[in-house]
């Protein structure tokens, strides 16, 4: 096998995640304007999670907005479909075995806008 092979596998591994998290990052910013618009609440934080369910791989969002009757927090819970081939191989290895199971990508979403 030649030498470039795997330097060219690795850089498509790359670029699925680098489109992966552009894509999450854009789908989070336009669930918050929605949830804000139709709520009429100010976000006051989220949190993002990837599933394997039975009808596919979701990205899972969660907008936490705080009630002005009640001044308890309120979750908005948003669940978008992808495809498992976009998903980056760390995360696909933490779903494969497990249904249902909300695996929490917060800390990488955050890692890797601030990179």
């Amino acid at each position: 096998m030649p030498a470039f092979i795997p330097l060219l596998l690795i850089a498509g591994a790359v670029l699925v995640g680098i489109a992966f998290w552009d894509e999450l990052v854009g789908w989070m910013k336009r669930g918050i304007e929605k949830v804000k618009q139709m709520m009429q609440v100010a976000i006051e934080g989220a949190k993002t999670f990837i599933a394997r369910m039975s009808d596919g791989v979701k990205n899972i969002a969660k907008y936490y907005s705080k009630n002005k009757l009640t001044n308890e927090y309120e979750e908005t819970v948003t669940k978008k479909a992808v495809n498992e081939n976009e998903v980056p191989e760390e995360l696909r290895a933490k779903i494969r075995m497990q249904m249902n199971v909300e695996i929490d990508t917060t800390a990488m979403l955050l890692a890797k806008l601030s990179a």
